[in-house]
C-alpha cells in the first residue's frame, strides 16, 4: 500500500551508520515505537522482508509474560498520548506515513479491544440485560475472527490451556 511497516521490537534490522546515528537520541520505555517515530519523522520508510527468517526468545515464565504484557500496556497508554498530541499537526503538514502510524497507536490493542468489550458487556448487562446481547454478539465475533487468523493445526492442547490462561490473566489485571 506504500505505507511504512511497523517495528515490532525483535528480528529487526538496520543499516549500521543510520541506527548508530539514531539510537543515541532514542528516549522511552519502547524501543521499537521510538525508532519508528524517528525514521518517520526523517521520512525513512521501513518495510517488510517476509524472505528473512529471524529467530527470538519468548519468554517462558508467567511471571516474565505478566511483566512483559505490562510493559506493553504501557507503553500502549503512552502512545496513545502521544498520537493524540501529534496526529493533528501531523495530518495538517500532509506527512501521511507519519500520519497512518500514530492513527494506528490510537487503536486498542487486541487484548485491550477484548478487555473493554466485555466490560461493556458486563456493565450494560448489570445495568439493562435488554441492551446487553449486541456486546456479546461482539465479543462473539472478535473471538471468532481471532481464531480465523490462527495457522491451520494452531488449536490444539496447548492453545486451550493458554487461551484459558489469558483469560483469566486478562481478568486477574483488571480487577
Amino acid at each position: 500500500m506504500g505505507f511504512s511497516s511497523a517495528l515490532i521490537g525483535s528480528a529487526m534490522a538496520f543499516d549500521f551508520q543510520m541506527f548508530h546515528e539514531i539510537a543515541p537520541t532514542l528516549k522511552g520505555s519502547d524501543l521499537s515505537k521510538t525508532m519508528e517515530t524517528a525514521l518517520l519523522r526523517q521520512n525513512i520508510y521501513t518495510e517488510y522482508l517476509e524472505e528473512v527468517v529471524c529467530y527470538s526468545k519468548k519468554e517462558e515464565s508467567a511471571n516474565g509474560y505478566e511483566a512483559q504484557r505490562i510493559n506493553w500496556l504501557r507503553s500502549q497508554y503512552s502512545s496513545t498520548i502521544f498520537a493524540l498530541k501529534k496526529l493533528p499537526i501531523t495530518l495538517l503538514k500532509g506527512k501521511w506515513d507519519y500520519a497512518l502510524k500514530l492513527f494506528q497507536w490510537l487503536m486498542p490493542s487486541r487484548f485491550l479491544l477484548i478487555a473493554l468489550i466485555t466490560l461493556c458487556a458486563i456493565g450494560i448487562t448489570l445495568l439493562d440485560w435488554t441492551l446487553s446481547f449486541k456486546w456479546y454478539i461482539l465479543l462473539a465475533i472478535i473471538g471468532i475472527t481471532f481464531l480465523l487468523a490462527l495457522p491451520e493445526g494452531e488449536v490444539n492442547k496447548r492453545f486451550r490451556k493458554s487461551y484459558m490462561g489469558t483469560s483469566y490473566f486478562s481478568f486477574y489485571i483488571y480487577i
